[in-house]
């Protein structure tokens, strides 16, 4: 018998036992957090449109708090970087939070089935988010603002720990164009 017979019936058997290169998804419900930033080339005075994405990467219902704030107690927390003494932030600090109601709401959760989305934009003015010309990652950290406890619907928690989306770069000139003085001949 040839390697190359060996090697055909061997991968027909493989492909029969049903090996493939997919990746298996979690057999729980998994929180994914995608951050996408447009336009990713800006000046300092341009607007910039941030839009985050919560996507059930796993199988099963996964139950999310469907209003989204911003801010640490409201469970989005916008981060810049690099972090230094020259900026880019704290240039502003969201305090988005939950009233009393909205927490004991439960027609408030949303329910994110295997390979479903949900997600909220932002648009800020470039001065507003960073301080000066320069290459940045933006990303969004999500962690739930309520305990486990606080609904009989079993969700998405505090306890479940923090979620971090990836990061995208921004890079920022100070203008559009360079404007270079004219020549006299």
């Amino acid at each position: 018998m040839k390697f190359a017979d060996l090697f055909a019936i061997l991968s027909i058997a493989l492909c029969s036992l049903g090996v493939s290169d997919e990746v298996p998804k979690p057999s729980k419900p998994t929180l994914s957090v995608i951050t996408n930033c447009t336009p990713q080339s800006v000046t300092m005075q341009d607007d910039v449109e941030i839009t985050v994405t919560f996507a059930n990467a796993g199988h099963g219902d996964l139950w999310l708090m469907g209003n989204l704030k911003w801010g640490f107690r409201g469970g989005m927390t916008l981060h810049v970087g690099p972090w230094s003494e020259d900026g880019p932030l704290p240039l502003f600090v969201d305090h988005g939070e939950f009233t009393p109601n909205e927490i004991n709401d439960e027609s408030r959760l949303v329910r994110l089935q295997g390979d479903t989305f949900f997600g909220c934009r932002r648009t800020l003015r470039v001065d507003q988010l960073v301080r000066k010309p320069g290459t940045y990652r933006i990303w969004v950290e999500y962690l739930s603002p309520l305990p486990a406890g606080a609904l009989r619907q079993v969700f998405w928690s505090a306890e479940q720990g923090s979620s971090f989306s990836n990061a995208v770069i921004l890079r920022v000139a100070a203008t559009t164009k360079e404007v270079t003085p004219k020549r006299k001949h």
